[in-house]
């Protein structure tokens, strides 16, 4: 591995605890670092359509973790193939179809042999596995195939799961995956940019596959669930396969076209439910394996406790893993507590929101690396009350406020201690402030 890969992979890390899943496998599945020189970064993306929605989307997160890794922040650029220059429009390609229809944007780590099951989810993950057996059968009973639950139980994973068994049993059909996300977000550009948008649906509508992961996300969006309708009344008329995953029963989307919901209930559904203990037991053991991470029994038991949302306990142990490799805290309940948000971190949020509120600025501002008075007094004043109120540690309270150093905890808080001593407005300040906390 070289050495910009594995900055990269260091980079990814700190960004998937930032950025909610479906985001990051959208946008930076397929982005890369292809050079690091003279405090400059250049990042490798398909085309222009995802080096603009980066720069303009995740900037900032993309130069926070570059920091908290090089202890400076670079100069970022994102590069792009040239045939996708706009001089050239007709030579563009499409942003989805250029990350590929035969190689999907699909989660490589959501795979049948990764998906671990119990009573709530069996049925779901048995009959996701028989649809991928049947994809050539022009008779095909499943079609279309409905998976609903709550949040963070499997759905995306099954679908992704679906997708990667197609692309390799049968790589010569064209599989298009979609979040609702993505989906608005494709169909946004391409309804604003009408020059390319017949060749974009000509593209997607010849999908053998199509996989459409939390379709509740389009409730009130009638000129997306019009594209939708179109489509899947194609490619069902064409015997192709459509999968599609939602939060609720078909009948109960609100806000969603009544075709669309006669539709989805012409195939099979399929609920997945709440899994029990073992099983998150279960998943939070295999995913500290897969990230070298040893975690105590006590700590396990700990957090199968906290929810039932899997997705929620995989990101628990990737912000265990990402906060004790980049902090020397040891792994036990109490700042496990303190990372999955109890009532210290709540405390927090109270201590950030009003202090918010009393200086006219917002989080971001407490949380970013301005050296403007306007904002570097009220940071230290939120430093020193966090320090007071909750007692935590100077690396703790660093991760809070946006991963800054320790010793620039340390510096804050001294200074409110010593400036306070001789300073009035500053014991006002703290007093109204400690009256607003109680």
């Amino acid at each position: 591995m070289s050495k910009e890969q594995q900055l990269w992979q260091k980079i990814t890390k700190i960004l998937k605890t930032k950025i909610p899943e479906n985001d990051f496998n959208t946008w930076f599945s397929n982005a890369a670092l292809s050079s690091y020189q003279d405090n400059k970064v250049n990042i490798q993306v398909p085309n222009k359509f995802i080096s603009i929605w980066l720069h303009e989307k995740y900037l900032t997160e993309i130069k926070a973790s570059f920091k908290l890794i090089l202890k400076e922040t670079p100069e970022i650029h994102f590069l792009y193939p040239p045939i996708l220059d706009p001089i050239n429009p007709v030579e563009s390609q499409y942003f989805i179809a250029q990350q590929g229809f035969k190689k999907p944007l699909l989660n490589p780590s959501m795979t049948f042999d990764r998906f671990l099951t119990d009573s709530g989810n069996h049925f779901a993950f048995s009959t996701a596995k028989e649809v991928t057996q049947h994809i050539k059968d022009q008779t095909n009973q499943y079609n279309p195939f409905y998976i609903y639950s709550a949040s963070g139980l499997g759905k995306t994973h099954l679908l992704n799961a679906i997708g990667w068994e197609i692309n390799h049993n049968y790589p010569d059909l064209k599989v298009n995956y979609f979040s609702a996300d993505s989906f608005k977000q494709s169909f946004g550009f391409y309804l604003k940019n009408k020059v390319q948008l017949p060749e974009f649906r000509a593209e997607i509508y010849k999908s053998d596959l199509l996989l459409l992961d939390d379709i509740h996300l389009l409730a009130n969006q009638k000129r997306l669930q019009g594209e939708f309708l179109s489509l899947f009344n194609s490619l069902f008329g064409a015997k192709k396969q459509i999968i599609v995953t939602g939060d609720r029963p078909p009948s109960a989307l609100r806000e969603l076209d009544v075709k669309i919901k006669s539709r989805l209930g012409w195939g099979l559904l399929n609920e997945i439910k709440a899994p029990e203990q073992k099983l998150k037991i279960k998943i939070i053991k295999n995913q500290a394996k897969q990230k070298n991470l040893v975690l105590p029994e006590d700590v396990i038991f700990y957090l199968a406790h906290t929810h039932d949302n899997l997705k929620g306990l995989i990101k628990h142990v990737d912000k265990l893993e990402t906060f004790f490799s980049l902090k020397n805290e040891p792994i036990n309940i109490s700042n496990i507590k303190f990372l999955t948000g109890d009532s210290s971190r709540k405390g927090f949020d109270d201590i950030k929101r009003i202090i918010s509120n009393y200086y006219n600025i917002s989080i971001k501002d407490i949380n970013s690396n301005s050296k403007k008075r306007i904002y570097s007094y009220p940071r230290q004043i939120s430093m020193y009350l966090t320090r007071k109120y909750l007692n935590l540690s100077f690396n703790k309270i660093g991760f809070l406020f946006g991963d800054k150093d320790h010793s620039t905890v340390v510096y804050a808080i001294q200074k409110i201690e010593k400036m306070k001593t001789d300073n009035k407005k500053i014991r006002e300040d703290l007093k109204k402030l400690s009256s607003l906390l109680n």
